[in-house]
């Protein structure tokens, strides 16, 4: 350190350079040493130990960790059945950043929900199915695959496989009401226990995801509608200055999902119309919302299939959830119910009927 002398002209002309050029280079950047604060401990990610652990089968367990910063932070853990999923586990946390998770004896099939938090940073999360997923055929790993649910807004979109065959993970669209945000891509939500899955935001939306199988391009096409757009991983070009890669000339997305507000301009939105194009062919998906008896259907099959689902709360106050499947002649062909009743624990399914208002076939 100097003290009490006076610098040569000469390094005193070779300091005030680097200040000036220091405050240059700090304002291109958009930095402010005024404003800039320290990072906080959080959440970089959650991934999965053991490859092959997932789905988690009956008997099975995972092992998931959730990544730092800095390292070895102490993690809290949340994990729920989803929205309507009848699995039930149990977990156990293994030192600062692991736990262990297994399904009970009383587990149906279903997505968890798992949430790694710090306390006072924000929270990471990822679903988990657990039991045996229903596919078609190979739909579980073939990326750009998806399913259609009734329930409320219930779409995932699979991204293919990660490392050692492990699943890449989803896409979700989840939504108990019909609302404008949902016609954009503010609803997608990702999910995946992959390290080589890589997220794009743009705004705090996500608008791209790269994964070991495909480039994922989300876009938007007008106010009320937008698509999921699959890509052959060789089609991600450069990064740009917005934050969000390229695509290389002459790209073709081999699937896309379009999801798009069909109400004409101005009316309230009550309906989804959800379509999925493969190899020349359209499959079309239609929910409808009924606000008055808070009724959804979905109508599939391009056309061939619809079904409502009611819930509404019985004379015991359990939940119910009333499900009729029809033609497209309007003929009901089946009718069941679902009781959920709750508990200390949660919310469990206690009865299964077949033709309620016929022979009542209870399970």
């Amino acid at each position: 350190m100097i003290r009490n002398k006076t610098l040569p002209p000469l390094l005193r002309l070779c300091l005030l350079l680097a200040v000036v050029l220091l405050s240059l280079r700090s304002a291109q950047a958009g930095l402010d040493f005024g404003v800039l604060k320290a990072v906080p401990a959080m959440v970089t990610g959650i991934y999965l130990e053991d490859k092959e652990s997932v789905p988690i089968m009956f008997g099975d367990s995972a092992t998931l960790t959730a990544r730092t910063y800095p390292e070895g932070q102490q993690v809290e853990w949340a994990i729920t059945p989803d929205d309507g999923s009848e699995a039930r586990i149990s977990f156990v946390a293994q030192g600062n950043n692991q736990v262990v998770i297994l399904p009970t004896d009383q587990s149906g099939s279903g997505w968890i929900r798992v949430e790694a938090s710090i306390t006072g940073g924000e929270s990471v999360a990822a679903k988990v199915y657990v039991g045996c997923q229903i596919c078609t055929g190979d739909s579980c790993n073939v990326v750009g695959s998806g399913t259609v649910n009734i329930g409320s807004i219930d779409i995932s979109i699979n991204l293919g496989q990660a490392e050692e065959g492990m699943p890449a993970g989803d896409l979700f669209v989840r939504a108990d009401k019909p609302s404008p945000e949902l016609f954009t891509p503010a609803t997608i939500r990702l999910s995946t226990l992959s390290e080589n899955v890589i997220p794009v935001y743009l705004d705090d939306t996500l608008r791209q995801v790269v994964t070991p199988e495909a480039f994922v391009v989300i876009e938007p096409d007008t106010a009320s509608s937008y698509e999921i757009r699959f890509y052959d991983k060789s089609d991600q070009g450069e990064l740009q200055e917005d934050g969000l890669y390229q695509l290389t000339l002459f790209a073709d997305p081999f699937v896309v999902w379009r999801l798009e507000n069909p109400s004409p301009d101005g009316a309230a939105p009550t309906d989804l119309l959800v379509q999925e194009y493969r190899e020349g062919l359209e499959r079309r998906y239609d929910y409808r919302y009924t606000e008055a008896d808070n009724t959804w259907s979905l109508t599939s099959g391009n056309g061939l299939r619809l079904e409502t689902r009611l819930e509404y709360r019985n004379g015991d106050g359990d939940r119910v959830e009333r499900t009729t499947v029809s033609g497209p002649d309007g003929n009901v062909a089946t009718v069941s119910e679902k009781l959920y009743r709750e508990f200390p624990w949660g919310e469990e399914v206690i009865a299964e009927i077949s033709d309620p208002d016929g022979d009542r076939l209870i399970t």
